[in-house]
């Protein structure tokens, strides 16, 4: 029967299909590439933050404006000095404060005329810098492979977008080790880097500077001095003793501070990662439905182009296999028509020739061979009509059978399309299969029809015809043999007249001959006995001819075999 599917219209609907899919894959793997950049941005930004809000790592900010205010204290206490000697270089207390001085504006020469902070900048840079490395290394994963530009389209919306989820999430899990390393890695030099080392230092040299001084202004205030001097010194004491306090406070908590290492999970983790992708997946989830939109109008217009290549070929093989049927139905209508012509022709012979017999006995059995010959006649045209309605009724069934075979067949069009994608036939070849085998059942159903016609209507008459020609003619030879010739003349003819009928439309007649070997297939034992002459297994005579055509049996010859 062939092929139902066209195969070079399914490839070329395949390849059309392919690359619409390609490319709504590239769109597909372009949004994910896109939520998943949207999200590095955003994990990026609370990474910053959580950076920033580590426990410990301001600690060096303190440093910086410990110096800003101890260096304004420090010109207060030269300013202090300067009132105290305006006396004099020669003043008592220029005199007892002239080395101190000196340290002290050397000093306050080495703090910078900064009007931001130092410290705040360089922490700033260091976290960018980690900020960068990770982008740098989630980016150069982000430019691989990614497994969700090829989703499942026949799964539902909602299991395309958990996928699509699952995808985005993916991508973060994989590279989180990394990740916490890269931390990890830079996190070190938030506990000590340069501009806060600096600072650090100026606090200890103040520590130094002020340790001896105040010790010694402590002696002076406890001198002998005039009332007005004595309390300068006290005041300048508690001034110099306030900022030496400070300045060990502020060293103490952060001596006793470790190293902010192992932080890695503290800046990042998964759990964080999630709330982010779950507030950004609400926000991208009508371009995930546009993106599942077209695939499904893609698949339903690649599968409508498969029910167009069905509908076509179904029509096709359904008119080639009526077209088939009609024509054989013909040639048994014409050949039952050759038939009937030739028994119209006997009779109306027969019933001419009945006065011409002087016997009354010839008479009786050519008027009966008449009648019977009549009805012959008469049967042949009602079993012609009866096989014409009936093929007809039998071509409306095979058409309404077909149509109900080609509706299952469209049924199955979309898993023949999505088969064919993944190079996988199993569908195709057992739809086409079942399709075939139906039509292969029809055509068996018409051809056991035809057969049935010719062997219980048409050969039938044929058969019982010869023995009636046998058994009549013996009779009328045997009664008046001078008047058996026109009859005779006039049957045998008929006989041979259908004989040729039959071969003419391609029926052979099955006449074994005597010794022939007996053959199940075309031949009937009617009687087995034994015979002189005769070996198990040959065929002694024929009782009745047999048919066929090509290499169907219609009726096997009846014959008296050898046991």
């Amino acid at each position: 029967m062939g092929s139902i599917i066209d195969d070079q219209g399914m490839e070329n609907i395949v390849l059309e299909h392919i690359l619409k899919v390609q490319k709504l894959e590239g769109e597909t793997c372009h949004l994910l590439k896109d939520q998943i950049g949207s999200l590095i941005t955003r994990v990026l930004l609370r990474v910053n933050e959580n950076l920033k809000n580590l426990d410990g790592i301001k600690s060096y900010d303190g440093f910086f404006y410990h110096i800003e205010s101890m260096t304004l204290a420090l010109k207060d206490f030269l300013g202090n000095l300067d009132e105290a000697t305006r006396s004099g270089e020669n003043s008592p207390v220029d005199q007892l404060f002239k080395g101190p001085r000196l340290m002290v504006e050397k000093f306050i020469q080495k703090i910078p005329d900064l009007e931001d902070n130092p410290i705040t900048y360089e922490r700033m840079v260091i976290i960018n810098g980690i900020i960068l490395k990770l982008k740098e290394h989630w980016m150069k994963q982000l430019a691989g492979d990614l497994k969700g530009c090829q989703l499942d389209y026949n799964s539902s919306e909602a299991a395309m977008q958990s996928l699509m989820y699952d995808q985005v999430r993916e991508f973060f899990v994989e590279g989180m080790t990394e990740t916490k390393s890269i931390i990890e890695a830079n996190i070190e030099r938030l506990s000590y880097f340069d501009e806060g080392k600096k600072y650090e230092g100026l606090t200890r040299e103040l520590i130094d500077l002020l340790s001896p001084h105040i010790k010694e202004v402590k002696k002076m205030a406890e001198a002998e001095f005039e009332p007005e001097i004595t309390g300068f010194l006290v005041a300048l004491l508690a001034q110099l003793t306030q900022v030496y306090k400070q300045s060990i406070d502020l060293l103490k908590p952060f001596d006793e501070r470790t190293v902010l290492v192992g932080l890695g999970d503290g800046v990042i983790h998964m759990a964080q990662v999630d709330d982010l992708l779950k507030s950004q997946s609400l926000r991208d989830e009508s371009k995930l439905q546009a993106l599942y939109k077209q695939m499904t109008r893609i698949r339903e217009e690649s599968v409508q182009e498969v029910v167009g290549i069905i509908e076509n070929k179904v029509a096709y093989k359904l008119e080639e296999i009526r077209g088939k049927i009609i024509e054989e139905g013909e040639v048994y209508k014409a050949l039952a028509g050759q038939i009937h012509q030739v028994f119209f022709g006997l009779v109306q012979s027969l019933d001419k020739s009945v006065t011409s017999y002087k016997t009354e006995a010839a008479g009786v059995i050519a008027a009966g061979i008449g009648h019977t010959m009549a009805l012959k006649l008469e049967a042949l045209g009602e079993m012609k009509l009866a096989y014409s309605q009936g093929k007809e009724a039998l071509l409306t069934s095979l058409e309404q059978a077909i149509v109900e075979k080609k509706d299952k067949l469209i049924l199955e069009a979309p898993m023949i399309l999505e088969g064919v994608m993944v190079n996988n036939d199993t569908v195709l070849e057992r739809s086409e299969k079942r399709f075939l085998d139906h039509l292969d059942f029809i055509r068996q159903e018409q051809f056991n029809y035809d057969m049935a016609f010719m062997k219980n209507d048409l050969l039938f008459e044929l058969r019982t015809f010869e023995e009636l020609i046998e058994y009549s003619l013996k009779k009328l030879i045997e009664i008046a043999p001078e008047e058996a010739g026109e009859m005779t003349e006039l049957m045998i003819g008929a006989m041979e007249a259908s004989r040729e009928m039959l071969s003419v439309y391609g029926v052979e007649l099955i006449i074994p001959k005597a010794h022939d070997k007996f053959e199940a297939r075309i031949h009937e034992a009617i009687i087995a006995e034994e015979a002189h002459g005769f070996v198990k297994g040959e065929i002694i005579k024929t009782i009745n001819i047999g048919y066929r055509k090509n290499d169907h049996t219609i009726i096997r010859a009846s014959v008296m075999a050898a046991r």
